[in-house]
């Protein structure tokens, strides 16, 4: 946003200031979400005692058992919505701001893909 901002201001000769101020401050906006957010959320996640934890998870037909030091769930697969994955991390969505996170660094060579077949043949991905 913040280019085409500058790009309208070199292009354009006779442009209309309101509109780049308007630009401008969405760029900013989207800029500062960006970047603001993801420290908010780094910042809460550190702070959390809850998350400095093992926990332990199995798949099974039924679903994802779940053992923290504060829970045990089983977590049945109609009751997740979908999941995502990145290089580092899977993670599985019960609602769209309720998740678990699966760190990759925690399963055995081949396991990765093998909780990822599962997410695929168990979760139906809402497009």
């Amino acid at each position: 946003m913040l280019l085409v901002q500058v790009l309208y201001l070199a292009v354009v000769p006779h442009r209309d200031i309101g509109l780049t101020v308007i630009g401008f401050i969405v760029g900013f906006y989207f800029l500062y979400c960006g970047f603001a957010l993801r420290r908010y959320f780094r910042r809460l996640y550190r702070k959390d005692h809850r998350f400095r934890h093992e926990f332990t998870a199995e798949m099974s037909d039924q679903g994802i058992h779940v053992v923290t030091p504060f829970s045990d769930a089983l977590i049945k697969w109609n009751g997740f919505v979908r999941f995502l994955e990145s290089d580092d991390l899977f993670v599985v969505f019960i609602a769209q701001w309720n998740f678990l996170i699966f760190p990759k660094r925690a399963f055995a060579p081949g396991e990765a893909d093998e909780f990822r077949a599962t997410m695929q043949s168990n979760i139906a991905q809402v497009p």
